[in-house]
């Protein structure tokens, strides 16, 4: 309570102060000012430029804050940092300046960083530390961006000369958004260097030695946003203190995810733990993607996004296998129909007929004889919809198939109905089948089987 009281305590000073506080709006970025309205138009602009140019560089020109970052603008004093720094206070970002060149150095990194968390993939801590020390010395002049101004010397290392050489360097300016647009993206830095400028990293290293060792740092133009400060930033009396109910971070506290998710819609934790409360797998993994979306680079969600992941696929392949005894099952039902159909039709075509002897074929009806007659080994029976297909290895011979069509038609001898099953024939028997040599081109069989003899 007391950080939310200090915020407007410069605001209530004075009854003259209350009156003249204003406060301008532009995308993440709330600037008080009790002072001068012209500097606070200034440090505005100055924030928009930055957060356009960082945000240009990673592919995204609309860079964003999970949080407001709010600024007061005061009018220059002993009491104030000769480089002001951003202060993360519950549910915001805020900062005290007196002027827009006063921010510099730390606050510039800091507001680097915050970008970087909302708005970039993940990328090599080299980088990261590189961009930051390299906007951190940006500077604006109206429209006009010059990033490249060095540090001091002692804080010139390896990775602000390598972001300041790839930025600023006439070879490489232009194409090093390729390499940040690949690092995001999650590939290895070598291929992402070769990418981007036709050459190893190893190379490019090499160059960077002698990069920093000549210690010539040119600056550069970047093309600004074309805004105009006295049009484009209305100011509007400030509110001397929040009226507008609960934060997210309260809603949060209190429970009420969706509340919570509604208050900050880019804050991603009240969308996580509402994903980590779903049942379903699918659910959850939406959830935590979304997370994912809004802070890429939370190494909490990236893991738990990692794990759902796998926990879908464990649970597809599961699926899978369900599907796959549910399909065999419906197809040993099918076949046991089959089956039962021929074992019905057998019964009914040899109901009533008299006892023959097993060791000669006695003709079973009036009409022509079966021609052929082969002796082999039943391998297996295809159950096919009424029909049936018998697969024969023959001593000496090539193996045969032979069509049933009709299984009522069919004479069984010497084994029994038990001894006809569909599939593999475990074991297998000797038959002698007489059949009527009808070739079947489409079904596979030489003839129709008349006669089939258990030996």
């Amino acid at each position: 309570m007391k950080r939310a009281l200090a915020f407007v305590w410069w605001l209530a000073v004075s009854q003259a102060a209350q009156e003249r506080a204003t406060v301008f709006q532009s995308g993440p970025f709330e600037v008080y000012s009790v002072s001068s309205d012209r500097t606070a138009r200034e440090v505005l602009n100055k924030l928009e430029q930055f957060r356009h140019a960082f945000g240009t560089l990673l592919g995204k020109p609309d860079a964003q804050s999970i949080w407001p970052i709010r600024i007061r603008v005061v009018r220059p004093a002993r009491s104030l940092p000769a480089s002001p720094e951003l202060v993360f206070e519950r549910d915001h970002w805020e900062s005290t300046v007196s002027s827009a060149g006063s921010m510099s150095g730390p606050f510039l990194y800091q507001l680097g960083a915050i970008f970087l968390e909302a708005t970039a993939g993940p990328m090599p801590e080299w980088v990261d530390r590189g961009l930051l020390a390299l906007f951190s010395t940006l500077e604006v002049d109206g429209t006009r961006i010059i990033l490249g101004a060095p540090p001091a010397e002692a804080q010139r290392d390896r990775d602000w000369a390598r972001m300041h050489m790839l930025a600023v360097h006439p070879d490489y300016s232009g194409k090093l958004r390729v390499l940040l647009a690949n690092l995001q993206r999650g590939a290895d830095p070598e291929p992402s260097f070769w990418n981007a400028f036709e050459k190893s990293r190893s190379e490019m290293e090499r160059q960077v030695d002698a990069y920093l060792a000549a210690g010539k740092f040119e600056t550069v133009l970047v093309s600004g946003k074309p805004i105009n400060p006295e049009r484009d930033f209305q100011g509007k009396p400030a509110p001397l203190a929040k009226s507008e109910g609960k934060s997210a971070v309260d809603l949060l506290e209190a429970g009420d995810l969706a509340a919570a998710a509604k208050a900050n819609p880019r804050w991603a934790e009240p969308v996580f733990r509402a994903a980590l409360k779903e049942t379903t797998i699918d659910k959850r993994l939406a959830g935590i993607r979304k997370a994912v979306a809004l802070e890429p680079r939370n190494p909490r969600y990236r893991e738990a996004l990692a794990k759902a992941i796998e926990e879908n696929k464990l649970a597809m392949e599961e699926q899978k296998r369900q599907r796959q005894l549910e399909a065999q099952r419906e197809l040993d039902r099918l076949k046991d129909e089959a089956l039962r159909r021929i074992r019905n039709a057998e019964l009914r075509a040899n109901e009533g007929k008299p006892r023959v002897d097993e060791s000669k074929v006695v003709p079973w009806w009036d009409g022509p004889q079966p021609s052929a007659r082969v002796e082999g080994v039943l391998q297996r029976v295809d159950c096919m919809s009424g029909m049936a297909r018998l697969m024969l290895s023959v001593p000496g011979g090539k193996p045969i198939s032979l069509l049933v069509r009709s299984p009522a038609d069919v004479v069984i001898q010497g084994g029994g109905v038990a001894s006809l099953s569909c599939g593999v024939q475990k074991p297998p028997r000797r038959v002698a089948i007489h059949y009527f040599p009808k070739p079947d081109a489409r079904m596979g069989t030489a003839g129709e089987a008349a006669v089939i003899e258990f030996k």
